[in-house]
């Protein structure tokens, strides 16, 4: 009852932003189905003593992406959201939730976001910036990082330079609570394949 009151109430949110602030919304739903296998052991006895446990787990994936454009600001959104019958919370990740700014070639990206490093399918050894793809599903999933991008488009290479804050420590000096990295994208092969350079300070 309280996951659809939860979800009656982003339903009624969703509907007010899109009449009120012209926010375009898309929802995708899918069915996901976990199988584990346990020994049957001492330790497997001694947790169905105190827990019911299933070898076959089933749970709604709902996917919401949301988008508004304003002059020259534009904002992107992207998150999930888990409904399982034997958990009583809400899960839910952000994948994505940035505004970016435009003024012809140069666009400026704040807030959290995927940023772009290259295909790497299963593993990129350059990018440590990012948290790691999930290797059965490399195109989704994919949750970014909060941070500040700014970005030059031209006809021979697109330079980029990447801000990335870090939680404060006491001990670190102030410049030591960022990860930066200078980033060179260019389309090669007639424009369709795109290679990166990057450097990470």
């Amino acid at each position: 009852m309280v996951k659809m009151k939860k979800i009656f109430m982003l339903g009624l949110a969703m509907g007010l932003a899109s009449a009120l602030f012209a926010i375009d919304f898309s929802v995708e739903a899918r069915t996901d189905v976990s199988y584990t296998s346990y020994m049957k052991n001492s330790a497997y006895d001694a947790l169905t003593t105190t827990a019911v446990v299933n070898s076959v787990n089933a749970f709604e994936k709902i996917r919401l992406k949301a988008g508004a454009e304003a002059d020259a600001v534009k904002l992107s959104f992207d998150g999930r959201l888990y409904l399982d019958s034997a958990k009583s919370d809400l899960e839910y990740a952000i994948d994505s939730a940035y505004f970016s700014w435009e003024s012809g070639p140069f666009v400026l990206y704040t807030g959290k976001q995927r940023l772009k490093w290259g295909t790497g399918y299963f593993w990129n050894p350059t990018d440590n910036l990012q948290p790691a793809k999930n290797i059965f599903r490399t195109t989704e999933d994919l949750e970014g990082v909060l941070a500040l991008r700014a970005e030059y488009s031209n006809d021979i290479i697109t330079p980029s330079i990447i801000v990335i804050p870090e939680p404060w420590e006491a001990s670190l000096d102030f410049a030591d609570n960022f990860k930066a990295a200078v980033q060179l994208y260019r389309l090669v092969d007639g424009g369709r394949i795109p290679e990166f350079y990057a450097f990470i300070f």
